[in-house]
């Protein structure tokens, strides 16, 4: 499948780059908002109508991807936190995976509580990490409860070794990520030392809400509505970088560019 679910009662979903065309399992699922974890220009007709946060990184060892946590984290809370607060305090996933069949919780409305899609290129990395560092946070995992609470739903989860070791980078750090964190300072140093530039120079994103920008649901996001961040600048050459899109390229008629990545997870 291009997407699954975390857990029955957990409105997260990890997907590949496919999983942006299934809009009839978005209305099904009441998924509303979407993080792409993948470099380049996103077809627009498939994130028109949808509050979107773009991430523009590769499935690279060298990626720091512990600095998107704090803005991804937001996004996700903005999404769905008042439903993921009754999971935390239900204490279900407390000491996960003991105990997880004592304690149902089942929303009180229909259709579900407001669901996030996180994809990248297969559905495999950069996307179910993301998911795990939220889930760290919110349920109070450590960084092997959140890969093993992903995986349950979606069995080819796997984050490169540097990703698995930011994450518990962020454990330690307690879960909170700046450079007033001693040990995310020291692996900034580590990495520069061992000659990947920019480690830690400022994230990029690009966000577009459902609710502002839009005149109505499907129709094109205002360029005003963006945000842009300065971006980690990619050394390997290996994959083109994206370019600033103007705003006839963020119109319904915006070309599709093809997205490329050096790893295909």
């Amino acid at each position: 499948m291009a997407m699954h679910r975390v857990a029955p009662d957990i409105p997260l979903w990890v997907g590949s780059i496919y999983s942006l065309s299934a809009h009839i399992s978005f209305e099904k699922y009441n998924i509303n908002h979407i993080i792409s974890m993948v470099r380049g220009e996103l077809p627009g007709n498939q994130i028109q109508g949808y509050t979107h946060l773009h991430v523009e990184m590769d499935d690279d060892e060298e990626e720091n991807i512990m600095q998107y946590f704090p803005e991804t984290n937001k996004f996700i809370e903005d999404a769905c936190g008042e439903w993921m607060t009754k999971v935390a305090e239900s204490g279900k996933y407390k000491n996960y995976p003991e105990n997880v069949e004592s304690v149902h919780l089942e929303y009180p409305h229909n259709p579900d509580p407001p669901g996030v899609l996180v994809h990248c290129m297969a559905g495999i990395s950069r996307s179910s990490t993301i998911v795990i560092a939220y889930l760290m946070k919110k349920l109070g995992l450590t960084a092997e409860q959140g890969l093993a609470l992903v995986k349950k739903g979606r069995k080819i989860a796997n984050p490169n070794p540097s990703f698995v070791e930011q994450l518990k980078i962020y454990e330690q750090c307690g879960y909170e990520i700046d450079d007033s964190k001693p040990l995310y300072r020291q692996w900034i140093l580590k990495k520069d030392s061992e000659g990947i530039p920019n480690i830690g120079s400022t994230p990029k994103f690009k966000y577009r809400s459902e609710t502002e920008g839009l005149t109505s649901r499907g129709q094109g996001f205002s360029a005003d509505f963006r945000r842009q961040i300065r971006p980690k600048m990619n050394q390997s050459g290996a994959v083109e970088d994206a370019t600033e899109a103007t705003p006839e390229q963020t119109a319904p008629s915006m070309k599709t560019s093809l997205l490329r990545c050096r790893m295909c997870r």
